[in-house]
């Protein structure tokens, strides 16, 4: 099954807040989230559940230049 799917990981996201912002970029396996504040990130980081349900999908804070374009965003 393919996760990096915008619909999919907005429906896992939307469990700890709003989410403004989803991108995905495939060829990386990656996928960058924004949500509308950042105690909603936060809830995300803290979370012990595996992120759409494989444990092996990792979460980690976005720098601010590896932050995709929104110019060019999936959302």
């Amino acid at each position: 099954v393919h996760l990096n799917n915008v619909e999919k990981i907005k429906s896992h996201f939307v469990n700890f807040g709003k989410v403004l912002f989803v991108q995905t970029v495939p060829s990386e396996n990656k996928a960058y989230v924004q949500f509308s504040n950042s105690s909603e990130a936060q809830n995300v980081m803290k979370s012990q559940d595996a992120v759409l349900g494989n444990r092996f999908i990792k979460i980690y804070w976005a720098k601010k230049e590896n932050k995709p374009n929104k110019d060019n965003n999936n959302n």
